[in-house]
This record gives C-alpha cells, structure tokens and sequence, in this order.
C-alpha cells in the first residue's frame, strides 16, 4: 500500500528573547496564521492571543510581562506551532515546526493524513471581563482566562495534529505534534489523547 506524504519542516532557533518570539517568526514568514499562545511560569499558566501587526496579548492587555515571566512558552496557529524555553536569564531556544515553506528548515517527508489530538481544558466557561474572552472556572484551581467567546458552562480543548513519519526498517513513528488551535469542544466526552473532563 502507497501512503502519500508530505513536507513538515522544523528549525531551531538559539538566543531568543521570550518577548522575540514573534519577531523571530516574522522574519521566517510564518505569523499568518499564529492566534493563541500558553505561557508557563513557575507560578502560573497563563493563555495569549495573537493579534494583528504581531501583538501578543493577556486577558490584562499587553502579555510582555508575562512572556519575561515565563520558562516556557509555546504560540500555535493552523499551520506552525513555535515552542519557546527559557535556557538563561534573558534568552531560549525556539523551536519551529510548521507545514509552511520555511527557509532553513530541515524537511522531513510525514504522512499527508496527520492524527488528530484535542486536549480539554479543566472546567467550564464563564463570562469574562473583556469581549473574546472568557474563564475557565473549577472549584479547585483559580480561573483561567481563555482568549475564546464561550457561552457558560461550555467546555473548551486545545486541537493538536501529530505527523507520522517512517523508519528506515518501514515502522511508522510519530515525529513531531503541533498545536493548532483552541474551540469549543463538541461534546462532554473525553476527546483524544491527552484529553480529560473536569469540573
């Protein structure tokens, strides 16, 4: 059986200030479609979103100081996931993969058909402050505002897709997983790998 393929390209960038992240991704073309982001602190986990003209943005507005904050961040849209972590005081290693063309990138041939994974947030939707936004609610974690309308008591997930890849022995792995994007969930199921109900 002939399984068509496809290009997934990966580059890894060194000495990336969290607050140039989207710079980096800027210069290689591949903002287009960037809309959310998570950022983890020792702290916290907080959620972004990416708006016009390359502004990533809080709940609160600005997310600069968040991003200086973070050990990790990780920024994704339909076609190219970012993944940011911290290797010094100021600085860290960005790891770019992404179905775009990208120029630098080592290509890897993946099967065209990707497994789809969705990982559900913890709790239920409600209203929040700011339009575009609500808050992931549970009795026993804070509120985690989610740069999504949702109407109350919804549930929301994060959609991932996996690229397979093939050995040279004709095993099939999985090579990389990317983040695509977050919505509404169907149903009030567990979704996927990785997924989970809780209220």
């Amino acid at each position: 059986m002939t399984i068509a393929t496809t290009q997934l390209s990966r580059l890894l960038l060194d000495g990336i200030p969290p607050t140039g992240i989207l710079a980096s991704l800027s210069s290689l073309s591949l903002t287009a479609d960037i809309s959310f982001g998570l950022s983890l602190s020792r702290a916290r986990m907080d959620m972004l979103r990416v708006i016009g003209e390359g502004i990533v943005e809080s709940i609160d507005g600005d997310a600069a100081a968040l991003m200086t904050a973070a050990y990790e961040i990780r920024l994704f849209g339909a076609s190219t996931d970012a993944h940011w972590q911290r290797t010094g005081a100021e600085k860290g290693r960005l790891l770019v993969t992404t179905t775009a063309a990208c120029e630098g990138a080592e290509a890897y041939e993946v099967a065209s058909e990707t497994l789809p994974r969705t990982y559900r947030l913890w709790g239920k939707a409600e209203a929040a402050d700011r339009p575009g936004w609500c808050r992931m609610t549970s009795a026993r974690i804070r509120p985690l505002p989610v740069p999504l309308a949702a109407s109350a008591g919804a549930a929301l997930e994060l959609t991932a897709e996996e690229h397979v890849a093939f050995g040279r022995d004709g095993n099939a792995f999985v090579l990389a997983q990317r983040l695509t994007g977050l919505r509404v969930a169907a149903g009030q199921q567990k979704s996927g790998r990785g997924s989970d109900d809780h209220d």
